[in-house]
């Protein structure tokens, strides 16, 4: 199964019906694979390579240091640590449906989806 490559340039259109694909476009790939493959960004390697090098270090911490990131008990906002097994993941599509699972990777998600506005002198 091949993973879609998202383009950034859609999310940069002035038009709102791109956008507004390219948003739904990312969380679907972002549901059915847990990551994106997005083309046509305007950060360059090196950024990209550090974001990388501070991921690694983080998930490298020990649980006792990244709980201190840990996801709020409330459903919402949904963003901060999970330790392994935390999370449940019983309604996975076409995966077993109607079996309680729990997951079984780290995750530090950040905040909630921005806003479609575009702004052009924004550097998106």
């Amino acid at each position: 199964m091949a993973i879609t490559t998202l383009d950034f340039n859609q999310f940069r259109s002035t038009s709102a019906e791109e956008r507004l694909k390219f948003c739904a476009d990312l969380c679907e790939t972002l549901s059915v694979y847990g990551f994106a493959k997005v083309r046509n960004t305007t950060l360059s390697n090196g950024l990209i390579d550090e974001i990388f090098k501070y991921a690694r270090s983080f998930f490298a911490l020990p649980d006792t240091i990244k709980a201190k990131a840990k996801h709020p008990e409330a459903p919402n906002p949904h963003r901060g640590w999970s330790a392994i097994g935390q999370e449940r993941v019983w309604k996975i599509s076409g995966f077993e449906q109607d079996q309680q699972r729990t997951d079984s990777y780290n995750e530090f998600r950040v905040c909630p989806m921005p806003s479609l506005q575009y702004e052009p002198d924004a550097g998106i």
